[in-house]
């Protein structure tokens, strides 16, 4: 999306995605501060993003390798380490190792992710466009 609106078109200073999963709903929310007059366009663009990810198997690639990553590298403050063990305990009863976490990814495939970029489909939105 950053390629797109600011990259390429120059659309937008700065494009934000933001994901919250709750218990049977996952809510994405994109933002840029751009002129009126650029709304339809970025709406349109955020659209073709998201119904071609599942064909982006190099997306699908570098995104999970960053994950693994993220996963060998972990560093976290006790802070961190006490609120991710209390959300897994609330979300799934137990605590979730990163061992655990690593092991998930490496079973992901590309054709999981592009059955899940499905559930984005354009039916599945609910745009919301807020103007000062």
């Amino acid at each position: 999306l950053f390629d797109e609106i600011r990259t390429k078109r120059s659309l937008a200073y700065s494009v934000t995605v933001e994901h919250t999963n709750f218990h049977d709903v996952c809510e994405y929310v994109i933002e840029c501060k751009v002129a009126p007059s650029a709304t339809q366009q970025i709406g349109d663009l955020v659209r073709e993003c998201i119904e071609s990810a599942s064909q982006r198997n190099d997306l699908f690639e570098c995104e999970l390798e960053a994950l693994r990553n993220n996963c060998s590298i972990v560093d976290c403050s006790s802070d961190d380490l006490v609120n991710r063990s209390a959300e897994r305990l609330s979300r799934y009863g137990r605590i979730i190792t990163v061992g655990e976490t690593l092991a998930g990814l490496q079973r992901v495939t590309h054709d999981q992710m592009a059955k899940a970029a499905g559930i984005l489909s354009r039916e599945q939105q609910f745009t919301f466009i807020s103007h000062p």
